[in-house]
C-alpha cells in the first residue's frame, strides 16, 4: 500500500512541475507591445499604456 502512494505522490509532483513551468514559459513570451499593436491599437511607450483612439509615433 505504500508504493501505490509514493507513485501517486510522485506524479503529481511532475504534473504540478510541469504545470509550472508552462505557466512560466507563457508569462516570459507575453509582450504588450505586441498584442496591442496586433489587436490594432497604438502604444504609448512613455507610460506604457495601449490605445484604440490615439496614433502614438514609434520612438527612434
Amino acid at each position: 500500500m505504500w508504493k501505490p502512494t509514493r507513485l501517486l505522490a510522485l506524479c503529481l509532483a511532475a504534473a504540478l512541475l510541469i504545470a509550472a513551468a508552462v505557466w512560466g514559459a507563457a508569462r516570459l513570451l507575453h509582450d504588450p507591445v505586441d498584442d496591442c499593436l496586433d489587436a490594432g491599437g497604438s502604444w504609448n511607450y512613455d507610460v506604457e499604456d495601449c490605445s484604440f483612439t490615439e496614433n502614438y509615433e514609434t520612438p527612434r
